[in-house]
This record gives structure tokens, C-alpha cells and sequence, in this order.
């Protein structure tokens, strides 16, 4: 049994959970950065938050028809391409 698509698909699930979740605690300094107030930081998270429900709801029309693998993949090079037009923004 080959192990490193496992440890593989285990990074990108640890970092997308600790991409979700480390945000709360750095949330008063972002307040305090940005000058915002707390109901704009909570707008923040919802709107991350939704962002992440939406994903999950596209991405789990695509799965029957495109399999497990395909969705992943495509969901990574999403991030990946985003990320990179990110830096224009």
C-alpha cells in the first residue's frame, strides 16, 4: 500500500482545518489592524464561512459525475489560480 497520496490528501485536510479554525483567535488583531469594529470582523468570518458552504455545495454536484479525484484536483488548482490572481488585487 503506497502511503503518500495518503499523507498527501492528510496535509491538505489538516491545513484547509487549520486554514477554517485560526482564524477566531487572530480576530482582534485583525480588528485592530483593519480599525474595525467587531460586527464587521463577524461579517469577515460569516462571509468566510459562506464562501467555504458554497464550495462544498459545488463541489459535491461535480463529485458524481466527476469523481473523487477529478474534484480534488480541480479544487486545488481553484485555490491555486486564486491565490495567484490574488496578488493583483
Amino acid at each position: 500500500m503506497n502511503l503518500l497520496p495518503l499523507c498527501v490528501f492528510w496535509c491538505l485536510w489538516f491545513l484547509n482545518f487549520f486554514a477554517r479554525t485560526s482564524l477566531a483567535p487572530v480576530l482582534p488583531l485583525i480588528e485592530g489592524d483593519l480599525s474595525i469594529s467587531h460586527g464587521q470582523a463577524g461579517g469577515f468570518v460569516t462571509s468566510y464561512s459562506l464562501g467555504y458552504a458554497v464550495t462544498l455545495l459545488i463541489a459535491g454536484r461535480f463529485v458524481p459525475t466527476w469523481g473523487y479525484k477529478r474534484t480534488v484536483a480541480a479544487g486545488i488548482s481553484g485555490i491555486g489560480l486564486t491565490l495567484i490572481a490574488l496578488q493583483w488585487v
